[in-house]
């Protein structure tokens, strides 16, 4: 869920950079991810066949992993994100 009183178009970058990376998380498991970058942030109103919109905020990534045999691989990931 959201924050309280907080939309998708007024998250932080920070926020979603937070809850992929953290140590419970699929990319954190073996460390913390410390080299990313957000390249684009941004959100895109998308149409349901019934004629409703909603938004996505989507974000493109690239980060570095530590893998289980400790080797780093660089990452790119494209996130799309709904409320």
């Amino acid at each position: 869920p959201l924050p309280s009183g907080q939309a998708l178009d007024t998250l932080p970058r920070s926020f979603f950079a937070e809850l992929l990376f953290r140590s419970d998380g699929k990319y954190g498991a073996y460390g913390g991810v410390d080299d990313f970058a957000i390249a684009e942030s941004g959100v895109a109103l998308l149409s349901s066949p019934s004629g409703g919109e909603q938004p996505y905020r989507r974000l493109s990534l690239r980060f570095d992993v530590l893998t289980y045999n400790q080797n780093t691989v660089r990452r790119r990931a494209l996130v799309s994100a709904t409320a």
